[in-house]
């Protein structure tokens, strides 16, 4: 049902509650009620209906009758009983003496005293015996009612305890349950910090990867360096070969400059040779002239000869420096193809390196970035472990105060308590119990400190806090005891 549904009903019951803890208040201080039964107390609060707990809380007020009673009304009921069980079959016997020994000495203030001036008659007698026997009748009656009536209290008093025990075991069971859940959790607990082991050992295989990551590069560096001298050398060499490509072709261009000299030359010789042998055979005058002209043709023709010459001497040397370049041009044209395919194999291997770098750098970005979420995912992980391990045991060690504080309050509650007016203990009992709970101050001190030194070690502070509302409770118990062996004013 709603919560709204049954407002009128809480309403009502609240109302009751409090004109019943009022009359409960009122009845307690009533000497009349005192003598009879114990007026039951009610808590300072009504359940609360809206929280199924608070139900198994309440304490359902008890009307106790007192086991045994010291009021006038009862001694005059035994004394009563014992006359009419003894009176009854010595009826037809009436004797002086039976009514002497019976009813007391025969003085003369005794109202029954049959050898006084004031004896009964009979019928006064049978009226008596009637009226005692309807006054000892109600008395039964009324002591069998009370006889049901504890009986129905002790019946219910151990539904009580069975729903107490219930209750216990219940805690008991949670009490279980909780111990393996933090078993549990630090289970869980192992596996992170293995799992944390592992990724750390991950991270420093990451690390290494990283490093031949770097040594890679520093190789990748160096080739690259080394691929740059050979280009560079490589550039040289070019340039020296178009400039002994332009020599060679200057030396060609002189070569075939020399070469049309020298037919030149030998085209004027063979001129001057057709021109002197006609001149010789057509003029004889002009010998001498033609002689003069030989032999200045002839001084320029032997010039001629040593310019030739020198020319034929400089073709080769110029043809020797040819060869010497061909070769060397040859030379430099193999070592310029073998430098290529060097750096063919060198651009494969380099590309070759570069990719794998590539790939090996990508893959390795990946896996740290995999590891390092798995890491985060992990820390976040533990982090929420930890905060409920933390609240665990910090709800064990407040349910722990808690239940001491209790214990303590209905210790406390219990001295005001009417029926513990006949409980007594000795001093030397309550010295011994006062030792104990000084002990346990000692042990809950020191386990305080631990744990705030440690806020993992609450097992200890649970069981000390626990054993320390037990000892002070019970010392608070035999102190009250104890003090109903003196008297009031020692006692207070």
């Amino acid at each position: 049902l709603p919560a709204d549904t049954l407002q009128g009903h809480r309403d009502r019951f609240q109302e009751q509650f409090k004109k019943l803890k009022s009359l409960f208040y009122r009845s307690s201080n009533l000497q009349y009620f005192k003598r009879l039964i114990q007026i039951p107390q009610l808590p300072e609060n009504p359940p609360n209906f809206l929280r199924a707990s608070a139900l198994s809380e309440h304490i359902s007020p008890v009307v106790v009758i007192p086991a045994e009673s010291s009021s006038p009304e009862s001694e005059h009921v035994v004394e009563t009983d014992d006359l009419v069980d003894t009176d009854v079959p010595s009826l037809p016997a009436p004797s002086e003496v039976k009514f002497d020994d019976l009813f007391g000495t025969s003085a003369a203030i005794d109202p029954f005293n049959f050898n006084s001036q004031n004896g009964m008659r009979k019928d006064d007698k049978d009226r008596l015996i009637e009226q005692l026997t309807r006054e000892i009748q109600a008395l039964k009656e009324e002591l069998e009612s009370f006889r049901l009536e504890s009986g129905r209290l002790c019946q219910a008093l151990r539904g009580r305890v069975n729903e107490l025990e219930a209750e216990l075991a219940e805690q008991s069971h949670l009490r279980l349950q909780a111990a393996g859940e933090s078993e549990f959790l630090r289970v869980e607990l192992d596996d992170l910090r293995r799992a944390r082991e592992d990724t750390e050992k991950e991270q420093r295989s990451l690390t290494e990867i990283e490093k031949k990551a770097q040594a890679n590069e520093q190789r990748y560096t160096k080739l690259k360096e080394k691929y740059t001298e050979l280009v560079q050398s490589h550039a040289d060499l070019l340039r020296k070969n178009a400039e002994v490509t332009r020599q060679v072709t200057v030396a060609r261009a002189a070569h075939d400059e020399v070469e049309a000299v020298r037919r030149e030359m030998q085209e004027k010789v063979k001129s001057a040779q057709e021109a002197a042998d006609k001149q010789e055979r057509d003029q004889v005058k002009q010998l001498q002239e033609l002689q003069r002209e030989l032999v200045s043709t002839q001084a320029e023709l032997d010039s001629l000869k040593t310019t030739m010459a020198s020319s034929q001497q400089s073709s080769e040397v110029l043809s020797t420096q040819l060869v010497a370049l061909e070769s060397e041009k040859a030379e430099l044209v193999q070592m310029l193809s073998k430098v290529e395919a060097e750096l063919a194999v060198q651009g494969e291997e380099l590309q070759r390196v570069q990719s794998s770098l590539a790939t090996e750098r990508e893959s390795g970005v990946k896996m740290a970035e995999a590891l390092q979420n798995q890491l985060n995912e992990k820390e976040s992980r533990e982090q929420v472990l930890e905060s409920q391990l933390v609240a665990a045991r910090w709800s064990s060690l407040q349910g722990a105060v808690e239940e001491a504080e209790k214990i303590i309050q209905e210790s406390l509650a219990q001295i005001d308590d009417p029926a513990h007016i006949s409980c007594t203990s000795s001093a030397d009992y309550l010295a011994s119990r006062c030792q104990a709970s000084l002990d346990s101050m000692d042990r809950l001190k020191s386990a305080r400190e631990t744990f705030l030194a440690d806020n993992t070690a609450v097992l200890e502070l649970v069981r000390v806090v626990t054993q320390c509302g037990h000892l002070v409770g019970d010392t608070i118990v035999q102190g009250s005891a104890t003090s109903h062996m003196v008297p009031v004013e020692q006692a207070d």
